[in-house]
């Protein structure tokens, strides 16, 4: 259950980017109809240019990170650190259109156009963290592409009781799956295995939880228990 840490982490920085953009909204808002001309151009773009940079960089990471490890709590910090290139890069144009363009109105419009995308941005990210403390199920591609590979394995009969689900940056997957009544405890054994090594070579960064059943078994007093999932590949490798 620690992997649940990871969403609740997310969900904290959820919360802040959700109060930083109501900030922003709200000191945005304050500030229409104003008409107050910026100073220190020059300095306000070089530093906000030097900033952009830097964030860059960290973002950069970040995504190398988050393509390794799925990790909801880095996404979540990731938008936080796109809106820091947003805001920087809303001064530079503010900064540019009031100098230029004498337009003193265009800070407090871009800072809510950044606050109603920062607030977007908090729902997706809110949107992925309860998936997974909701322990939902992976997309339908990856579950098809999982009992592709289970299914290939001669001797299995069929499976049922599917069910995956994701933690942090842990995948599970677990079923049950039937043999022949007619094969010892060795043999039967002997296939568990083969579709582990098959599952751990082609998802490595799944735990796979496999229950044995004989052929034609399904726990029918047991209304959580789904039926046989994989009629449509045993079709195609028989």
């Amino acid at each position: 259950g620690h992997g649940k840490a990871e969403a609740l982490a997310a969900l904290f920085q959820v919360a802040l980017i959700t109060a930083s953009a109501g900030a922003i909204a709200w000191r945005a808002i304050a500030a229409l109809g104003r008409d107050e001309p910026t100073a220190n151009a020059d300095f306000g773009i070089g530093v906000s240019l030097v900033a952009i940079l830097a964030t860059l960089v960290l973002l950069r990471y970040q995504r190398g990170i988050i393509r390794q490890t799925g990790s909801v709590a880095i996404m979540a910090d990731n938008i936080h650190y796109q809106s820091d290139v947003l805001l920087n890069g809303s001064v530079i144009v503010a900064l540019v259109l009031d100098q230029i363009l004498g337009w003193h109105g265009a800070d407090p419009i871009l800072g809510i156009a950044i606050a109603l995308w920062l607030a977007w941005g908090a729902f997706q990210a809110s949107s992925n963290a309860i998936d997974q403390l909701m322990d939902k199920e992976w997309p339908d591609a990856q579950r098809a592409a999982f009992l592709d590979v289970a299914a290939r394995q001669p001797g299995l009969k069929g499976i049922h009781d599917f069910r995956t689900r994701r933690s942090g940056s842990h995948d599970f997957a677990q079923f049950h799956m039937e043999v022949s009544r007619d094969l010892t405890v060795a043999n039967a054994h002997d296939i568990v295995e083969s579709v582990e090594r098959n599952l751990r070579t082609a998802f490595p960064k799944v735990e796979v939880l496999i229950h044995l059943d004989p052929e034609g078994h399904v726990d029918t007093d047991n209304p959580l228990v789904e039926a046989d999932v994989t009629p449509h590949w045993f079709g195609k490798r028989l």
